[in-house]
C-alpha cells in the first residue's frame, strides 16, 4: 500500500479553506440583496368595510350664480326747456314729499330714481327724442288713474285731462303750456289746517253753561279761603259745592245760562219741540200700563249724575268729550261706583245727546 499515492489522489483531499469562505460570502450578499419579507398575520375584512373602501366619490361642482352687468337707461335730453325752468312745475317739485314723487319720476326716467338726487333730476328733464317716444307712451298708459290726475297736476294741468296732453307735454316741455299760477310756498297740509282754524275762528264762541256761571260767581271767594291749594283740587271743591245745591238752585243758574245763549243767538229762549211720537202697535200699547206703576219722584243719583255731566260737558271742549270719557270721569273726578253708572248707562246717554242736541 503506498502512502503517497493517498496523499496525491484529489478524491482524498480535504477542502480548501478559501473555498468555503467565497461560499459563504456569496450567501450573505444574496441575503442582502434579496428584501425580508415579514409575515403579517392575515386580518378578515368585513363585507361593509370592502364596500366602503371600494366607493368612488363623484366630484360636485358648486353653482355660481353669475351676475351680469345691468345695463343703465342712458338718458338723451330732448329739445324742450328744462323743468326747473318752469315756475309752476319748480313750485310743486319742491313742495312734493320724496316718495311721492317717484311716480313722476318713473314717467320720465323709467326708473324711481335715488332718494338725495330725484328733484335734480326731474328738474333737468327737458323732453325726450323720437327714438324713447313709444317707451314714454307706455309708462303713461301703463299709471292709474290717481297716478295720472297727479301728474298731470305736477305738470300744471287739469286732472281732467287724458294722457295724450301729458305725452305731448313731456316729448317737448314749453314754458309757455303751463297757464295755471305758482303755488304759495306753503305746503298743502298748511293750507289744510289754515283753513280749519279760519272755520274755527268765523263759529261763533260759546256761552257759559250754567256750572260755569256758578263757578265764576263762587270762584274769588273760594281762591281766597284755598290760596295753597292747586287748580284740580280747587276744580273739586267747586265740583262739591255745586252738587250740594237744591235741584231748584241748580235750575236758577240753568235758567241764566239759557237766557245768555238766547241773546247771544239773537232771539228769545227757545222753548223745547216735543218730539212727534209714531202711532205703536196695540201690542206695545200694552207694554205702557207697566210703567204706570213707577214712582214719579225723580231718583236722587240721576239727578246727581246729571248735575255732574252738565259740570264736565261745561268745562271741556265738546270736540274731545265722548259718552264713554264722560262715564270714566264720572267715576275718577265725581266719585260715582262702576256699578251707579252700569245701571243708569242708558240715561246718561241720553242725556248728552239730549244736551248736546239742545
Amino acid at each position: 500500500f503506498n502512502v503517497k499515492q493517498l496523499s496525491s489522489s484529489p478524491a482524498s483531499s480535504p477542502p480548501s479553506v478559501t473555498t468555503m469562505a467565497d461560499e459563504d460570502m456569496k450567501t450573505m450578499q444574496i441575503e442582502k440583496t434579496e428584501p425580508k419579507t415579514e409575515s403579517k398575520p392575515e386580518v378578515k375584512e368585513d363585507a361593509s368595510s370592502s364596500r366602503r373602501s371600494r366607493r368612488v366619490r363623484k366630484e360636485v361642482q358648486a353653482f355660481v350664480v353669475e351676475h351680469k352687468p345691468t345695463k343703465e337707461h342712458v338718458y338723451i335730453p330732448g329739445e324742450g326747456h328744462l323743468l326747473g325752468e318752469i315756475p309752476y312745475v319748480e313750485a310743486k317739485v319742491k313742495m312734493a314729499v320724496l316718495d311721492e314723487l317717484t311716480i313722476l319720476h318713473r314717467v320720465l326716467y323709467g326708473r324711481n330714481g335715488k332718494k338725495h338726487t330725484r328733484r335734480r333730476t326731474i328738474r333737468e328733464f327737458q323732453g325726450v327724442q323720437e327714438s324713447e317716444l313709444p317707451a314714454l307712451k307706455r309708462r303713461v298708459e301703463i299709471l292709474k288713474p290717481k297716478q295720472l290726475k297727479y301728474c298731470l297736476d305736477m305738470m300744471g294741468f287739469k286732472k281732467s285731462d287724458d294722457m295724450e296732453t301729458l305725452v305731448d307735454f313731456l316729448t317737448k316741455p314749453d314754458k309757455d303750456a303751463v297757464s295755471k299760477a305758482v303755488p304759495s310756498g306753503k305746503t298743502s297740509r298748511k293750507r289744510k289746517t289754515k283753513s280749519k282754524s279760519k272755520s274755527k275762528s268765523g263759529k261763533k264762541k260759546r256761552t257759559p253753561g250754567a256750572y260755569m256761571l256758578f263757578t265764576a260767581s263762587i270762584r274769588p271767594k273760594v281762591t281766597a279761603d284755598n290760596p295753597e291749594k292747586k287748580i284740580t283740587e280747587l276744580a273739586k271743591i267747586f265740583g262739591q259745592k255745586w252738587r250740594a245745591l237744591s235741584e231748584e238752585e241748580q235750575q236758577v243758574w240753568k235758567d241764566k245760562a239759557a237766557v245768555l245763549k238766547a241773546k247771544a243767538e239773537g232771539g228769545s229762549v227757545p222753548a223745547k219741540k216735543k218730539k212727534k211720537t209714531a202711532k205703536r202697535a196695540p201690542d206695545e200699547e200694552e207694554t205702557d200700563s207697566d210703567d204706570e206703576d213707577e214712582p214719579l219722584a225723580k231718583d236722587p243719583t240721576i239727578s246727581k249724575l246729571e248735575s255732574a255731566i252738565d259740570e264736565i260737558m261745561d268745562n271741556i271742549d265738546l270736540a274731545t268729550l265722548t259718552v264713554r270719557k264722560i262715564k270714566e270721569m264720572l267715576v275718577e273726578n265725581h266719585n260715582f261706583s262702576d256699578n251707579v253708572v252700569t245701571t243708569h248707562k242708558k240715561h246718561i246717554k241720553m242725556y248728552v245727546k239730549s244736551k248736546v242736541n239742545n
